[in-house]
């Protein structure tokens, strides 16, 4: 058991990453000493924390803790072997993960409102801290993604209520437990349960196992909301000893999405219990699943004491969160969007929500294989029909194939085959320069670029919009 009494200087391996970054800000907010290293210290976040004061280390060394931290969190991308890791234990240094060092620090003294599922948990995160922000409660928070509202994804405050992204994926090479075990859930939702990571999780009833486990945590007095829409999710809250409400399209629903509307403006529903009207409302997010996301946000708010009319206004003035069906650059009249769906379900969605929004243009979907599971061949079947109302689909090269087991990759010649064989334009790219010089030559104005990809994807957010601009440039020359 680590005192956590004595803590001022805590140092941070693995820094840089978002959620990582975001600690060390929140750590440094409650008055600690915050130091870090990392093996890839690059903009924006080795900005943002050296603007912050806080001193980072290039590289994983030994001597990294000869600044004799009292507390080393290690984050879950370093390994065994990392030789910094080893020389936290030799030094018998304190240590713990992030998912314990949010439980300790920040969410003990909180009514922890806890935002899990497969898809849409960053979304649902970032629009019932809002929400609950709009409404005058000062949530704290911490989203796996930039909210545009506050412009950060993490915050510390004095409200009763802390908001957190619950993700099922590990939380360090020492405690191989899904991080979500330690938020002390008393509010939840779980938007959707599907097979993903892959390289963690057997199959489905692993995944399955985990949410069930996750649903026990929440307290007799506790409130969860669960989207019936997906039967596995239905299956993990058998044994939940909290009170449950189901939501979603499916007449498996308690509370029903009815009158689904979409246009322009974004989307518009009706919450319907019993066949009587609960309430309606209209969000800027577009697309069903979004509908259905901010179906989760309004129970849990509702439950929380807020009137329709204020959740209604945070709804009105939700800026969304950066990566998720954002408008990166318009260049005559080219749209392009960026959004981080990676998993089959999420590509489908995203695809009919920016078909929907955009019924008169040409969609052009640019697909980058770069997850675990997205890199290998577990949706190969699957992910073909993803992209059905695309115009046309280019594919990406798999993520460091290299890493992947001899037999398990992704296959993108048979995937781009299989989308063609659906009547859609599918062609096979050998990078990132390839595909840019694609939109280069063959955009034109009208279209929409839909980029998805969890990364950095090669930096095409950048050498798209140049290569358009030159080449719209030389056109006019």
């Amino acid at each position: 058991m680590i005192n956590l009494d004595n803590v001022k200087h805590i140092h941070i391996t693995a820094i840089c990453g978002t959620a990582m970054g975001a600690l060390a800000a929140m750590l440094q907010d409650k008055g600690f000493k915050v130091t870090g290293s990392d093996d890839s210290v690059y903009p924006p976040m080795s900005t943002y924390l050296e603007s912050r004061g806080i001193h980072i280390m290039q590289g994983f060394k030994p001597e990294n803790l000869d600044v004799n931290p009292d507390l080393v969190i290690i984050g879950n991308t370093v390994k065994k072997v990392n030789p910094e890791a080893i020389e936290i234990m030799h030094r018998g240094l304190p240590y713990m993960h992030l998912p314990q060092a949010m439980s300790e620090f920040f969410l003990k003294e909180r009514h922890p409102i806890v935002i899990a599922g497969t898809h849409g948990k960053t979304t649902t995160t970032g629009l019932c801290t809002w929400v609950l922000e709009s409404a005058g409660h000062n949530p704290g928070f911490l989203v796996g993604g930039i909210s545009k509202n506050f412009n950060t994804n993490s915050r510390v405050s004095e409200g009763r209520h802390f908001v957190i992204e619950g993700d099922e994926y590990d939380s360090a090479y020492f405690d191989k437990v899904p991080k979500f075990y330690y938020y002390r859930p008393a509010t939840a939702a779980i938007t959707s349960v599907e097979f993903d990571h892959g390289d963690i999780y057997r199959d489905i009833d692993h995944v399955k196992e985990a949410f069930t486990n996750f649903t026990a945590l929440i307290p007799k007095e506790g409130f969860l909301a669960v989207c019936a829409d997906y039967p596995h999710a239905l299956d993990v809250i058998k044994d939940a000893k909290c009170e449950v409400v189901t939501y979603g399209y499916s007449d498996e629903a308690q509370v029903k999405i009815e009158n689904l509307r979409l246009d322009e403006s974004g989307s518009f529903f009706t919450l319907m219990k019993d066949g009587k009207e609960l309430c309606s409302f209209h969000t800027n997010m577009w697309g069903r699943h979004n509908a259905a996301n901010a179906a989760a946000t309004a129970l849990i708010c509702l439950k929380h004491g807020l009137t329709t009319e204020e959740i209604q206004k945070g709804f009105d003035t939700f800026g969304g969160v950066k990566r998720r069906q954002e408008i990166i650059e318009v260049i005559d009249d080219i749209i392009i969007i960026d959004d981080f769906a990676h998993h089959p379900t999420k590509v489908r969605e995203t695809v009919k929500a920016v078909r929907a929004r955009y019924p008169n243009r040409r969609l052009i979907s640019v697909y980058e294989p770069r997850t675990n599971t997205s890199r290998r061949n577990f949706f190969q079947e699957t992910y073909p029909a993803s992209f059905d109302g695309s115009d046309m689909v280019l594919i990406a090269p798999v993520f460091n194939p290299g890493q992947i087991e001899e037999g398990r990759a992704m296959n993108e010649e048979k995937l781009t085959a299989d989308i063609n064989a659906r009547g859609i334009n599918a062609r096979r790219c050998d990078s990132v320069e390839n595909i840019v010089n694609i939109l280069g030559e063959e955009s034109k104005s009208g279209d929409v670029i839909l980029i998805m990809s969890n990364g950095g994807f090669g930096g095409i957010y950048k050498l798209l919009p140049e290569k358009l601009k030159s080449v719209r440039t030389a056109c006019k020359a």
